[in-house]
């Protein structure tokens, strides 16, 4: 086959213990496999620290789109990893809880959920301060 000509490292056994960020450091660290974080040099992760609640909820809802995201990924490569599978069920019903707590509380925050105004554009955006 012409793949076996190309000296590829074997990486059949990568995600053999694949160890899962069950908390939301995978979030931060850009990849839900403790195994594959891989630093880039001296770089420090920065925590973010939402300032009320409408933006801890969004940071829960980016939090668990990241998670599915990475976890579908893996997925897609390993289609009978149950274990993995149930995790990723269990984020996306917390995902979906969260968007509907936000929308309750705050308004739409997807496209496809809009009601008949844009709340959005009256918020501060991420990089003005509210102090």
């Amino acid at each position: 086959m012409f793949f076996d000509s190309l000296d590829f490292v074997d990486n059949t056994d990568i995600f053999v213990g694949k160890i899962v960020n069950l908390n939301d450091d995978g979030y931060i660290y850009g990849n839900m496999f403790k195994d594959e974080y891989v630093p880039y040099k001296n770089y420090k992760v920065y925590r973010l620290n939402p300032r009320n609640e409408e933006e801890s909820l969004r940071l829960k809802i980016m939090e668990h789109t990241f998670k599915i995201n990475d976890l579908n990924l893996y997925l897609d490569l390993h289609p009978n990893d149950v274990d993995i599978y149930n995790y990723f069920s269990k984020e996306e019903n917390e995902l979906n809880n969260n968007i509907n707590e936000y929308e309750t509380k705050y308004g739409s925050i997807c496209l496809n959920n809009i009601s008949k105004n844009y709340n959005w554009i009256n918020n501060p955006w991420p990089w003005e301060d509210e102090a």
